[in-house]
């Protein structure tokens, strides 16, 4: 069931956990997660954003920040800033952007729109050809061959409920225009069925979804005068930017209160009865517009990111198996963008000279396997913190530094089994947890730690006696001989080792009422 924090733990079946972190669920058991590895070298600045763009022959990586933008192939980095100057923006002025036929457009809704026209070190991004003078866009998406521009402000007044989009762009062209005019097909639509602004859209099949804060409507292409049908589909909307993903068939939003999943008709939540009140009110109520919804296709996960209380940046992420919808939480580097696809980059191959950070024996898969491969997609993030750029889920620590992991379980109350096998639980009979058997896989002697906990009553806190050293490969159980009416585990390291958990079994005697 993996991590599940809306239900009080004694409600919980036995094989849910109740807390964690750093940790995954795959393939029916618990692993520590990867750690993260620094790709691209040292950048040139501090990343607030970062966007692929590809030619036929290079991969090319763009990463702006409030006044400049950079990019690299991966090795060598190079200022593209446009002539003109500097940019306006800041750390609350979010850069967006998308691809329009092998063209990069970048925005961060102060500044005329950018385009890198031909991808290339040498090559400096332009003001957007054809953009009315005295618009911005808050944000700036690709649908079919059109731009479209939300949240606008036009001639000094802001209009966030509207929607603008250019005229059909040529292959390997900006739109020609975005004036209004009998022969082609830029307009603008306001959506004021709700006092909402328009905050991002992303296409679903042939149809567009525009996403409001506090509404979801549909863009579908009809040609003629007015060249799309808008039409309100949900009453939900979107937390902050970049926070839809599309997986198979249907969009994954994060709302304000629950991440959703639709399909244009229909809406279910993700979270419902596992992490839903845990998700609810811990974005920061001022930086909660910097979180953004990540998707790694290989791995078969969803990354809901956003700033805790107190935090500017993204810290944590809340993470969603697509296939099994278990789900479990992991710190991220005060996380400013994100990135899913090819990470050209030579840096992150080891040999067994140059390793470090576990030995070889510590190792957990097949010898000759490997959890990055160059020519598949992998997800990447970048720190503005310690101007970074990070290839996620590589390596055994982060970016050299090791990290807490550990899985959790209180409120156990079983005293035995029923004739049909499953457990059986008694709140009111006094029990001993005398031995826990791991059922862990990790390098011989390797020490886990295991904590073991004791409860009088359901709503009395956790007594925690340990760590026990548990050496998988050479220990088979842990003595531990605690008291209580329910009982409590957790399996913890803070070092390098990457371990697995499919299960344990624990040893309990009932020893009377009181």
């Amino acid at each position: 069931m993996g991590i599940v924090q809306d239900m009080a733990p004694y409600d919980l079946p036995p094989e849910a956990w109740s807390d964690g972190k750093n940790v995954r669920m795959f393939s029916g058991s618990v692993w520590k997660d990867f750690g993260n590895l620094q790709v691209f070298g040292a950048l040139s600045g501090r990343p607030l954003g970062l966007f692929p763009i590809a030619t036929a022959t290079t991969q090319f990586y763009a990463y702006p920040g409030a006044a400049a933008v950079w990019a690299t192939d991966g090795t060598t980095h190079a200022d593209i800033t446009r002539l003109a100057g500097a940019y306006t923006g800041s750390d609350a002025d979010r850069w967006n952007g998308c691809s329009l036929g092998g063209i990069l457009i970048l925005n961060n809704g102060l500044d005329v729109p950018q385009a890198w026209m031909a991808p290339g070190l040498a090559t400096k991004l332009v003001n957007l050809a054809n953009w009315p003078a005295g618009y911005t866009a808050k944000c700036m998406r690709t649908y079919k061959s059109y731009l479209i521009g939300m949240d606008m402000t036009e001639s000094g007044t802001r209009i966030p409920y509207r929607v603008r989009w250019s005229d059909s762009a040529a292959a390997g062209s900006v739109p020609a225009t975005w004036a209004l005019a009998a022969g082609n097909d830029a307009r603008y639509w306001d959506l004021i069925e709700s006092d909402g602004f328009v905050i991002d859209c992303a296409p679903l099949g042939d149809v567009n979804y525009v996403y409001k804060d506090d509404s979801t409507h549909s863009m579908e292409y009809i040609g003629g005068q007015f060249v799309f049908k808008f039409r309100k589909a949900f009453n939900f909307g979107m937390l902050a930017q970049d926070c839809v993903r599309e997986w198979k068939g249907s969009h994954i939003v994060m709302t304000q209160d629950d991440i959703l999943m639709h399909n244009g008709a229909s809406a279910e939540s993700l979270l419902a009865t596992k992490m839903r009140d845990w998700y609810r009110g811990r974005p920061d109520q001022t930086y909660f517009t910097r979180s953004f919804l990540a998707l790694s296709e290989t791995d078969k996960e969803l990354w809901a990111c956003f700033p805790q209380q107190g935090q500017t940046f993204p810290d944590i992420a809340l993470v969603i198996n697509t296939e099994t919808g278990k789900c479990s939480i992991r710190d991220i580097p005060n996380t400013s963008s994100w990135m899913y696809g090819f990470i050209q980059t030579g840096s992150v191959i080891s040999t067994f000279d140059g390793f470090s950070g576990v030995s070889f024996d510590a190792m957990v898969g097949q010898f000759g396997s490997s959890n990055f491969a160059q020519g598949r997609k992998r997800l990447a993030m970048v720190s503005q913190a310690v101007n970074k750029a990070f290839l996620m889920e590589q390596g055994y620590n982060f970016d050299g530094v090791n990290f807490r992991s550990y899985i959790e379980r209180t409120g156990l109350a079983i005293i035995g089994r029923d004739r049909q096998g499953n457990p059986k639980v008694d709140f009111s009979t006094k029990k001993l947890l005398s031995r826990i058997w791991p059922k862990m896989r990790v390098a011989n002697g390797t020490i886990v730690k295991v904590y073991a906990g004791g409860q009088e009553t359901v709503d009395s806190p956790v007594v925690w006696k340990g760590p026990f050293d548990f050496r998988p490969g050479i220990d088979n159980e842990v003595c531990v001989d605690i008291e209580g009416r329910l009982h409590a585990v957790r399996f913890e390291t803070t070092d390098g080792t990457y371990w697995k958990l499919d299960g344990y079994d624990i040893e309990i005697e009932p020893i009377g009422a009181y």
